[in-house]
């Protein structure tokens, strides 16, 4: 397995990913690459180091994870020490290989790296950076219930 930042070229097979991942009722379905694009990597604060990506021997991308940051008081810029793990997924047929596990270190030494204190998992006040209307509607306030395969990354 090799982990790397995100490339340009990789939007289709993230997209694609997001389909494939089964995330639950709170994830959106059926929408487009552009769609993706829009809600994932076109905020302007968008960082590629922060968006890991896990690919098998062959190039195909089986997982990400999506590290950013929460947003100031002020709500003027991002709070560096506060990170977050907006996305975390692993491709069905990948799943319990330790890829997840791997993508969330990975995520956590970006995010320390940058200044984080406080790493936390999923949406919430302030923390709705990414994939706002895809994933939680509006105002996410973490991850679906449902879809808490990766419980055993975010549950101490």
């Amino acid at each position: 397995m090799h982990y790397r930042p995100y490339h340009n070229s990789d939007p289709p097979g993230l997209h694609q990913l997001w389909h494939q991942s089964r995330l639950g009722k709170n994830a959106a379905e059926g929408f487009g690459c552009d769609i993706f694009e829009l809600f994932a990597i076109s905020p302007p604060y968008f960082e590629r180091d922060g968006l890991i990506v896990a690919e098998d021997d062959a190039g195909r991308l089986v997982g990400y994870v999506h590290a950013s940051f929460a947003v100031n008081a002020a709500e003027t810029g991002l709070d560096c020490t506060q990170g977050i793990l907006a996305a975390l997924m692993v491709h069905p047929e990948y799943r319990r290989q330790g890829i997840g596990r791997a993508l969330v270190q990975h995520a956590e030494r970006y995010l320390v790296s940058r200044g984080a204190r406080v790493v936390e998992a999923g949406g919430g006040l302030n923390r709705n950076g990414f994939y706002c209307g895809i994933y939680g509607g509006l105002e996410a306030a973490g991850f679906c219930s449902e879809a808490m395969a990766g419980r055993d990354f975010f549950g101490s």
